[in-house]
């Protein structure tokens, strides 16, 4: 009797360590989730999470944070909604157990419900930006101050509507607008945790510090701002016209270089010096 009382206590015990374990690692998988995502504060890249067990089934969500992408493409409505919705982006996959995601989904819940009893929340005040952090954001963005962790300056794949920049790279989203988008707190949480393969890669072993991130921050916010201002540049324009014009360039020296051979061959030359020697 006493052994099976001590099993159930400690079978109870492991399930209440679990439980508090759940909502730690719930918590802290968040931190990611919370580039694109917010618990009852809005919308961001993605939608806010607020409820969502309420509106979608555990086995929907569990796929979904996986991989959407698969989600969307076995034609599910709801996924190929929440795809449409938020300018044809897929969630990137996550590498997570099925546990993991019920972490996830039962720290977000446990939010909501905190937020729901009527518990204070602290205010988001969006970030008031120096001149000097703008500046400063502005070198770094365009690759005149190095990132501290060595990692590629942002225009080598974002275009931006700036003046004081040539035309950036086209092999990632226009950056002209992302405050307008995700606001300035969903820039910093991108710029601080990459969700996307390609920007993973490029970062990683080369973290971005807080102080460059306020920077680079403070630059996107400033240039969303005062976009109209700013006429910009195309990156594929740029490219297609420099490269139209090179091939022109080079197809106009081996013109002029041809006619040469052409006017004087060598054939010719020969013939001239056998006549001279007769």
């Amino acid at each position: 009797m006493t052994i099976r009382f001590t099993t159930c206590l400690l079978i109870c015990g492991l399930l209440s360590c679990n439980t508090v374990r759940s909502e730690s690692d719930g918590e802290a998988l968040f931190v990611v989730c919370s580039a694109c995502h917010t618990i009852g504060e809005g919308k961001r890249v993605g939608p806010d999470l607020q409820g969502i067990s309420e509106r979608r089934s555990e086995e929907w969500i569990i796929k979904f944070v996986q991989n959407s992408t698969d989600l969307i493409a076995s034609g599910d409505p709801d996924a190929i909604a929440v795809f449409e919705e938020y300018n044809n982006m897929p969630m990137p996959p996550n590498d997570l157990s099925d546990d993991e995601v019920r972490s996830l989904i039962a720290f977000i819940d446990s939010h909501g419900a905190d937020a729901e009893e009527g518990e204070d929340e602290e205010e988001i005040e969006e970030v008031v930006y120096t001149q000097e952090q703008i500046d400063a954001g502005a070198r770094l963005f365009s690759g005149e101050d190095r990132l501290e962790g060595g990692g590629a300056s942002c225009i080598s794949c974002h275009n931006i509507k700036y003046d004081a920049f040539t035309s950036g790279g086209g092999l990632a989203l226009d950056l002209t607008e992302s405050y307008s988008r995700i606001s300035g707190p969903g820039i910093a949480a991108m710029i601080e945790n990459p969700q996307y393969p390609a920007m993973k890669q490029a970062y990683l072993g080369r973290d971005i510090s807080d102080d460059e991130v306020a920077k680079l921050t403070a630059f996107l916010v400033h240039v969303d701002t005062e976009k109209d201002k700013h006429e910009g540049g195309n990156a594929s324009a740029t490219l297609l016209t420099w490269g139209v014009a090179g091939f022109i360039t080079v197809m106009l020296v081996l013109g002029i270089f041809s006619r040469k051979v052409k006017a004087k061959s060598v054939n010719q030359a020969i013939y001239d010096r056998q006549i001279t020697s007769t």
